[in-house]
Order: structure tokens, then sequence, then C-alpha cells
């Protein structure tokens, strides 16, 4: 079948069309929100400033009876070095009485989980520091339609995404690079990303319910894994065997997914559970049993776990689990991992001062990333914030960043 290809063009122009007719429409109103900060961090080994932020991030919505345009962007300034504007979100919505139709590039945020992605799974993230910025931050902006329809308690989502965005991951020469494992130098191509066509998109569907008791969610999806594998495309090996040299493609893959979200309250408690089914997903593995470095396993992430609210703190703790099914010892991750999240909250002094700290420990690994917060909010938009990140253990997600230990200081206007 011939490939119908979408110019990018055709949804740029015609996000602005759209986007005219709501800003130009009369009984609109406007409203701009945003913030600046500035963020310094050093390394904890050695001293070294490794962050040196200006960061201006703002966004404006017109709103009317039946439709809205949002726009969103961002514009960074790193050692000096002013970095292009960064259009984060622009989108139109249409509201009718029992949908809402909304257009553009958008940021969409599944799940229950805190601090971990299981259906949580149709905007990408910025991984280019790893996982030291903000939560809040980590989301990237997908191109696409998502159509909402409610009835009552009851909630269908549908999301069309003809164009691919991909994990930003760290530079080569930054810290938080992680290089190949392998024991000769590879030869590494270029990442193609998916062209933009019919036949590439991406597809979601949500269903929600949202009761007095609890509440539900399943949703689905057919993808494009957003975080490449290397896949090698040619390699010698010498008598030994030895490796003599590789060359590497890393590679975008489509995957599918089901998976349901649900949480029950029980008075200061809050249960809460999150489970995923992914097929087709790829992981790295032993060259000499599969030639491409990689072999195809389906498998199957849950979470459980609760918040409870006490002497005025917030505890949210989870118990995480991803297990891979037909196992066999050439993969180069262990079948099942075991990990537990932890995040404790509490405000001092007429919430002016917030304190936080979040944790996250792999038990199959034995290293672990802990993050505090400090935030001081004395008023008009001001708020000072002192906080760092933390590594422990010599492998792992986590353990291979134990030099990278830093503390970072922010000061932020919001407005």
């Amino acid at each position: 079948m011939k490939k119908y290809h979408i110019p990018l063009r055709t949804y740029i122009i015609l996000i602005f069309l759209l986007f005219s007719s709501i800003t130009f429409a009369q009984d609109t109103e406007l409203t701009t929100s945003g913030f600046a900060r500035s963020r310094f961090a050093v390394q904890v080994d050695d001293g070294n400033l490794y962050i040196n932020e200006q960061l201006l991030s703002a966004s404006m919505e017109w709103r009317s009876d039946t439709a809205a345009a949002h726009a969103g962007f961002t514009v960074i300034a790193e050692n000096g070095t002013t970095v292009k504007p960064d259009l984060q979100e622009l989108y139109i919505d249409w509201f009718g009485n029992s949908f809402d139709l909304r257009i553009g590039k958008q940021k969409i945020l599944w799940g229950k989980a805190d601090g971990v992605f299981i259906t949580d799974l149709v905007s990408p993230k910025n991984l280019s520091s790893f996982l030291t910025k903000d939560i809040s931050e980590l989301r990237l902006g997908v191109t696409g339609i998502k159509f909402d329809y409610f009835a009552g308690p009851h909630q269908l989502e549908a999301v069309w995404l003809p164009v691919f965005t991909p994990t930003i991951l760290p530079s080569p020469m930054s810290i938080w690079a992680v290089s190949p494992n392998f024991s000769v130098l590879p030869t590494i191509t270029p990442v193609v990303h998916p062209e933009a066509s019919l036949e590439n998109a991406e597809y979601f569907a949500r269903y929600s319910y949202l009761g007095s008791d609890f509440d539900l969610q399943v949703m689905g999806g057919w993808f494009w894994n957003d975080t490449p594998i290397a896949t090698i495309t040619s390699k010698t090996v010498a008598p030994g065997p030895v490796l003599t040299s590789i060359s590497i493609q890393p590679e975008y893959y489509q995957v599918a997914v089901a998976g349901l979200a649900a949480s029950l309250p029980l008075g200061p408690l809050v249960i809460k559970g999150e489970t995923a089914h992914t097929w087709n997903q790829r992981y790295q593995a032993n060259f000499m049993k599969h030639p491409e470095g990689w072999a195809e396993k389906n498998a199957l992430q849950y979470l459980v776990g609760g918040d409870i609210s006490f002497i005025g703190a917030t505890l949210s703790v989870q118990w995480v689990q991803d297990s891979i099914f037909d196992y066999d010892e050439s993969l180069f991750r262990d079948e099942i991992l075991n990990s537990m999240t932890a995040i404790l909250q509490r405000s001092f002094n007429r919430e002016t001062i917030k304190a936080e700290v979040f944790t996250v420990v792999s038990f199959t690994d034995r290293d672990a990333m802990i993050k505090p917060l400090l935030s001081w909010i004395p008023g008009n938009g001001f708020q000072i914030s002192l906080g760092g990140w933390f590594f422990f253990g010599d492998t792992g997600q986590f353990g291979q960043y134990a030099k990278n230990n830093g503390i970072f200081l922010s000061t932020a206007y919001y407005f």
C-alpha cells in the first residue's frame, strides 16, 4: 500500500488558521501565566558548576463559551548562550454539550502513579538530564487530535497522533549520557525518525469512570516506542570468539499496550494500583544468539501503593514490579525488576515553606535515587528553592550515576 505522507507544514498552517479564528472572535477572554527562573547546580564530588540556566516559561489562553486557544513556550539561556524558544503547546479546543475536541500540540497525562510511567505513555519525556528535572517539566507535547466524550461519571477518550515525537535523550557529551556496552568502540549511524504518515500514526484510547466510591481507567495503544534501541547492522568476530568491530543503528519500533489504573479512598488512606501489558517490547541481548542485538518479548508492569495524610504531612508509597515473559538468559536485563518509590511532603509556617523528599529504590540492582527539595514562598509570586539529587549503588539505572550527585539553588518569579 502506498504511504500517504502528511507534510508537517500542513499541521502548522491548520493550527494557525484555527488559532486565528478563536483569538480574533468576539466575546473571548485572554489569560496569561508563567514564570521566570534562574537555577544553578554544582556536583558534590568536585564542586563543578554544571547547571547555569535562566528560563522563561509563558502561556496564553483565549477562551469563549464554546472554544479556546492555548499557546505555551519556553526560552532558555544556558551558560550565557541563548537557546531558541521551544514551543511546548499550541492547540485549539472546541466544547460541546457532551464532548471536547482538542487539535494541535498538547501534553497528555494518564495514570495514577507518582514518578513512574506505566500507563502514562502518550507524551514522551525530556530525559536530557535523566530524572533530575521536576516531574511537571519532563513531559513533551505531542501533535495530534484528542477527542473526549462524557456521559455522567463515564468518559471515553481517543487520541490520534500522526506526527511522531521522540523522547529527548542526553547529548553524547553530557554527564548523563550512557555509552553502548561493547568491548570495542562502535560505529553509530544516526537514528531515523518515523515519517509523518497515516501508516505511521499512533493511536490511544482510554475509558474512565469517576465515582464517589472509586475511580477506574482502562487504556490501550498502538504506538512507536519513543526511546530507540541499538540494532546491530554489521559486525566482525575473530576466533575466540572476539568482537573486532561493530556498527549499530538506533531504531524506533512499534508496540501495543493494554492497561488499567484504579484508586479507592478509605478515610485518610487512598489505595491505588496500575498495570500495563506490553507486546513486542525489545530488550538488548547477546548478539551471539540474537544477531540484531535485541530480542522481542512481552512484558507486564504493575504498581500497588497508597497515599496517607498524618500530622500535617502526606506520604505516598508505591511497590513496582516489571516482568518479562518467556525470559531467556541471553537478555541483558533481569527477568523481574522490583522497586519502590516514596514521596513525603509537608508544609510549614502557613504554607510559606514546603519540604519534599522523593525516593526510588531498586531492590534488584541494589541502587537508589533520593531527591530532597525545600522551598520558601514569601508571597507576591516569588519562590526560592534548595534541593538536590543523590545516587547510591555501583550499577543499575541509578547506580551508574553515582558520581553525578548534585545540589541546586533556584529563584523564581511566577506571574
